[in-house]
């Protein structure tokens, strides 16, 4: 195991076993990291995508069967580009991960599904984030109360300060794509057009989403505004298009 992935298993680690410190103690006014399933109609679409395309093995029943069965896909030879294709377009079905406080929620309106953890939290980033300073004054009542860590923060509520910061975590991630992108332009601007090979992961009747492994990252072709592409035909509402480019 590398020493980044080690890092990686004991941070999450950490992060699990403060956030069931939390549930344990602070109860209701534990703040998590909460990220809900996929809808069901969304799952549906994304069965019949599978099954299209030769990946009928993808078990989208919960996390777990779905980590299995990708894990399961990774076996087999020469199935490096239909992993890609999997995790792409699951990804880009993800929805956003939240911080809440556990109040009267359900336990799958504040579980990680992305992660696959039933009780999840961000604790070991303090320098960088701001819900990590909320969740290290709460582990510091409970080391100190333990039991009667309840009583004493009755009058603490972190709900309002769970909105704010996952709205500001949604805004720093916008605006991360945005600096990468404009990155991208300096790039081309200085060095000019390069061509790079895509892995198409999917399609409908407007676009065309790739996959740029060099630089991970997804990409968007408007077939239908593209001034590269002089005709678009779409074989399959599921996966096929023809396109035909202009000559340069």
């Amino acid at each position: 195991m590398e020493s980044k992935q080690l890092v990686e298993e004991f941070m999450l680690l950490a992060n699990i076993l403060v956030a069931e410190c939390l549930f344990n103690f602070c109860k209701d006014k534990a703040l998590l990291r909460a990220h809900g399933d996929i809808k069901d109609t969304r799952k549906g679409e994304l069965d019949t995508f599978f099954k299209a395309v030769g990946l009928d093995a993808i078990n989208l029943t919960d996390a777990l069967s779905l980590s299995e069965s990708i894990s399961a896909l990774e076996k087999q030879p020469d199935s490096r580009d239909k992993v890609t294709v999997v995790n792409r377009k699951f990804i880009t079905n993800l929805k956003q991960a939240t911080y809440v406080c556990v109040e009267n929620l359900d336990p799958d309106d504040f579980s990680h599904y992305g992660l696959n953890f039933a009780l999840y939290t961000h604790f070991t980033s303090p320098i960088r984030r701001y819900a990590d300073l909320l969740v290290h004054r709460l582990l510091t009542i409970c080391l100190k109360e333990k039991a009667d860590t309840r009583d004493k923060i009755d009058g603490l509520d972190y709900s309002d300060h769970a909105e704010i910061i996952s709205e500001k975590s949604f805004s720093s991630r916008k605006a991360s794509k945005e600096c990468q992108t404009l990155f991208h332009c300096f790039l081309l601007k200085e060095h000019g057009p390069k061509v790079f090979e895509v892995l198409i992961f999917d399609v409908d009747t407007n676009y065309l989403h790739v996959y740029l492994e060099e630089m991970n990252i997804n990409l968007v072709v408007k077939l239908r505004e593209d001034d590269r592409i002089d005709q678009a035909t779409l074989f399959d509402e599921s996966v096929q298009v023809a396109c035909n480019f202009k000559t340069p």
